[in-house]
């Protein structure tokens, strides 16, 4: 009784954490589209519209959506080619063991996710004040 309550324990586990996981990639890929539809909105007024008062701060929060896309995208392909890598292990690990086996990471912190979001309010924030007159 005890070991099937553990292994639904380690089940729901195991799956909280891929929800998890999918979610974080979601959001960044998310994020990325966003930034890609401002730059693809913003570039074909930038120096016809009358709405831009200040290019410098325009040209710096695109330049920095377009860094948030290089660096989400590269965030995600180097987390998916990571997992990629380890499925065979995984695998093989499976089946000696006849059972499940999740491999914890350490207590360090990634921080990609507060680059790329404090990167994207900051670029938004800057295209908001180019159509500020000072």
């Amino acid at each position: 009784m005890i070991l099937d309550q553990l292994e639904k324990l380690v089940l729901f586990h195991i799956e909280s954490q891929r929800q998890n996981i999918i979610d974080i990639r979601n959001w960044i890929f998310q994020l990325t589209i966003m930034s890609g539809g401002i730059i693809g909105f913003t570039l074909p007024v930038l120096g016809t519209s009358s709405l831009i008062k200040n290019a410098y701060f325009l040209i710096v929060g695109l330049f920095l959506l377009w860094l948030d896309i290089i660096l989400g995208f590269g965030y995600l392909k180097r987390v998916l080619s990571r997992e990629n890598n380890k499925l065979t292990k995984q695998w093989e690990e499976l089946k000696k063991d006849h059972g499940i086996k999740t491999e914890t990471k350490g207590d360090t912190k990634d921080y990609i996710l507060d680059v790329l979001y404090g990167i994207f309010i900051f670029a938004t924030l800057l295209i908001i004040l180019s159509l500020v007159d000072f």
